[in-house]
């Protein structure tokens, strides 16, 4: 080894010794100064300030398609910088001029930085810093790509150790992103047949449950997290078209079914983990100028939210017991009713009623009455995937 890499060594080792032979107070001090950012940090898979790619299904794989892992976020930059090649060029002064929707800006300080390497800080040093970085910043993650996972997960130092820190135990104020701005809605008329309206839902279903499957092991480590106070933001994104009057009573049954696959998710939060506040918006540029603010829809008190888990089946997740399909009732026979599940969409109008209290989630964002035991609270009626596919092949057979 060369005198000049052995002084290097010698250098970082004493910096080490006398950085932890510091009081903590000290350090402390120290770390703030270092990984404490004055902005929100976006952390995990980089989808934040666009569409999440995802493989597109041939209409005969809408029922029961194969099931596809999502690209990578390397694989996905590097395809979109083949198509805007403008999304990092070299300016003639040397600098490189990069667009942030595809990468983060150089300036956030994020958890794969050098500082939180154990061979160049130590591996207490690095323990200390995280604690710091985790607890005092604000974070912003996306629902795909394990995003959620990750922030379950102990932290990886290098291929072969990992420090005995989670991230979700000390994280204190979180932006959660709901990827759904790559869905591509069907625009429904009342001369769709039913066939045509099943295969459509078939894809809507399928990104529906892939959302509640996301939150999965975020919800469990949630609940154990050891963080005293938590405030969370769930950010429901989306990219629909807002037509006629007909398609504005689909639009509101997609929206009610986006909501609920967060809905038992914020009452957890808010009820069953004690010092944590939720706020719910939902961001769609076609829709609306601004955010929306959906949170005062949440408004189920905690008495009503132990009762509807009461009547649940144990360990079962009743998330997806709630969909509004894009069918009328009154167009199927009462076997296939009965077979299929689910929420009609002619009888919208008291699904929201009883279950959400208002009358239009276009217009209203807040719970006017309380819910009503009955129709749509607290069971619901689950949609039956593979009576969906069978009678679709039976309409297919009947034209």
């Amino acid at each position: 080894m060369c005198p000049r890499t052995n002084a290097a060594i010698a250098e970082k080792k004493a910096a080490y010794l006398h950085l932890v032979s510091s009081a903590r107070e000290v350090r402390d001090v120290i770390y703030s100064y270092i990984c404490i950012e004055d902005r929100q940090i976006p952390i995990g898979p980089y989808y934040h300030f666009r569409k999440y790619d995802q493989v597109k299904q041939d209409s005969e794989e809408t029922i029961d398609p194969p099931k596809i892992e999502p690209y990578s976020n390397e694989w996905y930059a590097e395809r979109w910088l083949f198509a805007h090649v403008d999304a990092q060029t070299v300016l003639p002064d040397g600098r490189i001029r990069t667009d942030h929707d595809v990468y983060p800006q150089d300036d956030f300080l994020m958890p794969e930085s050098h500082i939180f390497n154990p061979s160049y800080m130590g591996k207490e040093v690095v323990f200390e810093t995280l604690q710091m970085y985790y607890k005092s910043n604000s974070f912003s993650v996306c629902n795909v790509e394990g995003g959620l996972d990750t922030l379950c997960t102990s932290v990886t130092l290098n291929s072969k150790s990992a420090v005995d820190l989670v991230p979700i135990n000390h994280i204190s104020d979180l932006q959660i992103r709901v990827k759904c701005e790559h869905f591509e809605i069907p625009n429904y008329s009342p001369d769709d047949t039913l066939r045509s309206r099943l295969e459509g839902f078939a894809e809507e279903e399928r990104l529906l449950r892939r959302t509640v499957d996301s939150f999965a092991e975020f919800r469990s480590k949630v609940q154990t997290s050891t963080v005293p106070e938590l405030s969370i933001e769930i950010v429901v994104m989306s990219d629909m078209k807002n037509g006629s009057e007909w398609d504005n009573v689909y639009l509101q049954a997609r929206i009610i079914n986006l909501l609920q696959t967060i809905r038992n998710c914020i009452y957890e939060l808010t009820h069953d983990r004690e010092n944590t506040t939720v706020r719910v918006t939902h961001q769609d540029d076609g829709l609306m100028a601004f955010p929306k603010n959906y949170t005062g829809l949440f408004q189920l008190p905690k008495e009503r939210w132990n009762y509807e888990k009461s009547k649940q089946r144990p360990r079962n997740d009743w998330t997806q017991d709630f969909w509004i399909l894009p069918v009328e009732s009154d167009k199927m026979s009462e076997d296939d009713l009965r077979d299929l599940g689910g929420y009609y969409i002619n009888r919208k109008d008291l699904f929201l009623a009883e279950r959400w209290g208002i009358t239009n989630v276009l217009r209203e964002t807040t719970s006017k009455s309380p819910v009503v035991e009955g129709f749509s609270w607290p069971t619901g009626c689950p949609y039956n995937v593979a009576a969906a596919k069978k009678l679709c092949e039976r309409l297919s057979r009947e034209v």
